[in-house]
């Protein structure tokens, strides 16, 4: 979804680059907010900081998109 370092900021990546926005970028503090979502973009994310010299430090989080939904059907 994303990257973040230190020299080059952060970059959101391909399909998430206008629905995605990471709001806080550090190893002790990180926040990543999805606006718009759709069922589409329910599921869990993993977070991987690479740091030196500790190696890999995982996290996991998901996202469940709860609400009212219509389809409509028609021509228009």
């Amino acid at each position: 979804v994303a990257t973040y370092s230190n020299t080059h900021g952060s970059r959101v990546l391909g399909k998430y680059q206008h629905h995605v926005h990471l709001s806080q970028s550090g190893l002790a503090v990180s926040a990543i907010t999805f606006h718009a979502v759709t069922l589409k973009d329910e599921g869990c994310y993993s977070c991987i900081f690479n740091t030196f010299p500790l190696g890999s430090i995982p996290g996991k989080t998901c996202l469940k998109v709860n609400g009212k939904f219509y389809v409509l059907s028609g021509s228009l």
